[in-house]
């Protein structure tokens, strides 16, 4: 897999006339080599450089970085060679670039187009990673759902769902809960000090090996108001008629549109103005946001984690897109789910947990 992207980015840059490419980008370092190239873990830039001729792939890294990198995330690759110099001695690593490439190269900032063309089609092992990412996230996010108890602060939900998630191998690049009034106040709630009462959302993207899955759930310690359990039905059949929409072939404006009409003949005309709905995922929590100018074609093999909401209730699941059907893989197995039937389309969706409540 690691020889088939190389291939694949050696085409881009040969067609530019170049002699060779610098891969500096963590999330793009992580596509092609399936590990952690970060210290800062919000960084853009990766920690090390993968230099890309036509003979040749070489990881620049200097002397705090090699011997981690070369032992614990490069231990299969076999095929990659690995320069070292000091951290002091910056030089020495442009010496190296200088050698190979002189000035005739390109790094992947000049080509993000054709990158993100193809590092958002996953492989096959791209996928298996994927698939176990998604499974492990939902597992650390049920596994906090059931743990939480009324009297928490969200400072204390979302540290326990870090926990989760980290325990398993994986980095909360998003950790957001909103308790109470705050989910009805803010979109993107970071957690305060704020104590939860009679509800909260959690919302998690979780990166492994530069992956991300995402996913929202809610947790209700009382009974669900009419007004909610509306809001949450119409919100989950925007989101499966999303999730059914997504095909090889389809336009994400169309989707968008879609979206947009639905949330009008539903009684919810302007909620969709009050946050994105969504879109593309993969090596960055969205690659790819959709809106009314988003002439895209969805592919095969592509990952999505579609978001629509309405004021007190998300949606939000991370979906491969399959030839004939796709899959949603972050349902959690334990939670109670509703049948949602869109166009005599029936997919089960997981509803909202209701704790310790004498209904």
């Amino acid at each position: 897999m690691f020889i088939d992207k190389i291939n694949n980015i050696r085409e881009i840059y040969k067609k530019k006339n170049k002699k060779g490419i610098l891969i500096k980008k963590q999330n793009n370092l992580a596509w092609i080599l399936g590990g952690r190239f970060f210290i800062n873990i919000a960084s853009v830039d990766a920690t090390v450089q993968l230099l890309i001729t036509d003979c040749k792939a070489i990881l620049l890294a200097n002397n705090i970085e090699a011997v981690r990198i070369k032992d614990e995330e490069l231990s299969n690759n076999s095929e990659l060679e690995i320069y070292e110099y000091n951290w002091f001695e910056q030089n020495k690593k442009n010496e190296i670039i200088n050698e190979y490439l002189g000035k005739e190269y390109i790094t992947d900032e000049d080509i993000e187009d054709e990158l993100f063309n193809i590092r958002t089609i996953l492989k096959e092992n791209d996928i298996t990673m994927y698939e176990q990412l998604c499974k492990d996230t939902a597992n650390a996010m049920k596994n906090t759902t059931f743990q939480i108890k009324k009297g928490m602060s969200e400072f204390q939900i979302a540290a326990m769902l870090s926990k989760n998630c980290i325990e398993m191998g994986i980095e909360p690049v998003v950790n957001l809960v909103a308790a109470d009034d705050r989910i009805k106040s803010y979109r993107h709630p970071l957690p305060t000090n704020k104590i939860l009462n009679d509800y909260v959302m959690i919302a998690v993207c979780g990166r492994r090996n530069g992956l991300i899955s995402c996913l929202t759930r809610f947790v209700g310690f009382q009974k669900i108001s009419k007004e909610l359990n509306n809001k949450k039905n119409t919100t989950l059949l925007i989101d499966t008629m999303m999730i059914k929409n997504t095909i090889p072939g389809q336009r994400l404006n169309n989707i968008f549109n879609k979206v947009v009409k639905m949330y009008e003949e539903n009684g919810y005309k302007d909620e969709w103005k009050k946050h994105h709905q969504g879109g593309l995922t993969g090596y960055n929590s969205r690659e790819l946001k959709a809106d009314f100018n988003t002439d895209f074609k969805v592919k095969e093999n592509q990952v999505y984690a579609w978001n629509p909401s309405i004021t007190g209730y998300k949606s939000e699941d991370t979906i491969l897109v399959g030839s004939k059907e796709n899959k949603i893989l972050t349902i959690i197995d334990e939670f109670p789910k509703i049948e949602i039937n869109y166009n005599g389309n029936k997919v089960l969706r997981n509803d909202i947990l209701i704790r310790e409540v004498n209904l």
